[in-house]
């Protein structure tokens, strides 16, 4: 819901970064997604099949949201607008939070839930960032590695259109398929 919520504020705004700031702060305050569909396909997992399912859900969702995702945004924005596919995301997001409340079911079944407790001290993002940097050296920089490595893919993601419109003047038609190989 908070991914659909985003994009509808971006989608909307018209002049002024305002509003996309608001949407930002939105996202960072909502964003859970691939945390929750991880351990989902972990709750759900037989043993011994977990690293298998997390790395097939990966290959999916991540193959997904550029083989597919890029070239569709691209479509969409050649034919209806710059916006549309911001308004797809929406439906899109939408969609995915009415199968999410209204279909999918609990993935821990009760006999593993039985006798656990939240531990509220460590069940926030500054607790769970003091469990991943404080215990030991390898999953330390492990974490490091990973975080660098996230932020320069984002960067690539977010720049790639600016910089190949800058240099090129390609709009989005041209510059979804190369993004997608890279």
């Amino acid at each position: 819901l908070g991914f659909a919520m985003t994009c509808a504020l971006q989608a909307s705004a018209k002049s002024g970064v305002s509003l996309l700031y608001v949407a930002d702060l939105v996202d960072g305050l909502s964003s859970c997604m691939n945390t929750v569909c991880q351990a989902y396909v972990a709750d759900a997992s037989p043993r011994g099949r977990t690293a298998v399912n997390l790395g097939i859900y990966q290959g999916v969702s991540v193959a997904g949201a550029f083989v597919l995702g890029f070239p569709l945004s691209a479509v969409l924005s050649s034919i209806y607008g710059l916006r549309a596919p911001m308004y797809a995301a929406v439906a899109v997001g939408l969609l995915n939070f009415l199968i999410i409340v209204f279909i999918t079911p609990e993935s821990l079944p009760p006999a593993a839930r039985a006798g656990k407790r939240l531990d509220l001290p460590s069940a926030n993002p500054l607790g769970a960032l003091r469990r991943l940097l404080c215990s030991t050296q390898l999953l330390r920089g492990s974490a490091i590695a990973f975080a660098f490595l996230w932020l320069s893919n984002l960067c690539v993601n977010s720049q790639f259109g600016n910089y190949v419109n800058h240099l090129f003047g390609w709009g989005p038609e041209q510059s979804g398929p190369p993004l997608v190989l890279i």
